[in-house]
């Protein structure tokens, strides 16, 4: 699962990179170019940041997990809990097991809390790592907070959009009016469109940084992104 997501995300990711760099320094090339060239970025550069992301995501959840369920002494329950919050890094699933709401509400809260924070962080350091592969990921991880203050409304404002049409209340109304496919679709091309306006705002940013410190970002920066 973690192989496939990583290089789902990965392949996507690479894509999205080179279609808006090729957009906005106005090079046609066919899908099949830009898939080829958008696999082997994503899959080179941001591999690796992806993977330590989906670690770092799953560690977060067991260590919340031990900290509200470990108290839990019916060992089946507890099972299934844990069978549960096991896939949420990678899925919708959520731990709903009853005769435990309080803890698993508690749980939930706390997850998704930790989850946006550091969301918005990786949202931006995504594409940091993707523009320049020679930085590490304390680097990176860095570079996004420094960027993210030059601009930190806006990523509100993007963050909260994406959370609701892209979150659970959305697909279930879609899922009961559509169906379950329809809504899978539609959250799917969510989550592309929302790559493409975190990757807009990582540009904006950048632009914002040269401009303050006198130095140039236009074609020749943007091409140099796809070398």
């Amino acid at each position: 699962m973690l192989v496939g997501f990583v290089t789902i995300y990965t392949t996507v990711h690479g894509i999205v990179f080179v279609s808006v760099l090729n957009h906005f320094i106005e090079k046609q090339t066919s899908f099949a170019i830009t898939f080829s060239n958008g696999l082997h970025i994503g899959v080179n550069r941001v591999s690796a940041f992806i993977t330590i992301r989906c670690v770092v995501r799953d560690a977060i959840t067991q260590l919340l997990g031990l900290w509200f369920f470990l108290s839990i002494t019916d060992r089946y329950s507890l099972m299934k809990i844990f069978l549960r919050y096991k896939f949420m890094p990678y899925s919708n699933m959520l731990p709903w097991v009853k005769g435990f709401e309080t803890e698993i509400n508690s749980f939930r809260l706390s997850w998704h809390v930790l989850d946006v924070l550091m969301s918005y962080v990786i949202a931006v350091s995504v594409w940091i790592a993707m523009a320049d592969s020679r930085r590490n990921l304390r680097e990176i991880v860095k570079e996004g907070c420094r960027l993210l203050k030059l601009m930190i409304r806006p990523a509100l404002y993007l963050k909260y959009i994406e959370g609701i049409l892209c979150g659970p209340f959305v697909r279930s109304v879609i899922t009961r009016s559509f169906g379950v496919l329809f809504a899978v679709a539609f959250q799917s091309f969510m989550e592309v469109y929302f790559m493409v306006a975190w990757m807009v705002y990582y540009l904006s940013l950048k632009s914002i940084d040269a401009d303050s410190s006198g130095q140039p970002f236009g074609q020749r920066e943007l091409e140099a992104m796809l070398v």
